[in-house]
């Protein structure tokens, strides 16, 4: 960036996006803002991996996929243990 250069926010995603003149990540849910720091950003998102991460490794919770128009989804699932005897 130039000295002086004022720069739009870059869209990451549509609810998440990188002000590069504040070097600061936005994000918005609904009405609701919330501004980062890189490093807030960063580590927030290793909080939130690791605890996926515990619940798909330690729990009953498998990633199931669909498809809407096209574009694959994916959507986390409970599985019980009678469904497990199933497949």
């Amino acid at each position: 960036m130039k000295t002086g250069q004022i720069l739009e926010p870059a869209e990451i995603s549509q609810e998440i996006w990188f002000d590069q003149n504040t070097e600061t990540i936005i994000v918005n849910f609904d009405r609701v803002s919330m501004v980062y720091t890189l490093e807030e950003f960063f580590e927030i998102y290793e909080r939130f991996r690791a605890a996926r991460d515990l619940l798909l490794s330690n729990f009953n919770i498998v990633i199931g996929t669909y498809e809407i128009d096209g574009v694959e989804k994916t959507e986390p699932v409970i599985v019980s243990d009678e469904e497990e005897d199933y497949h």
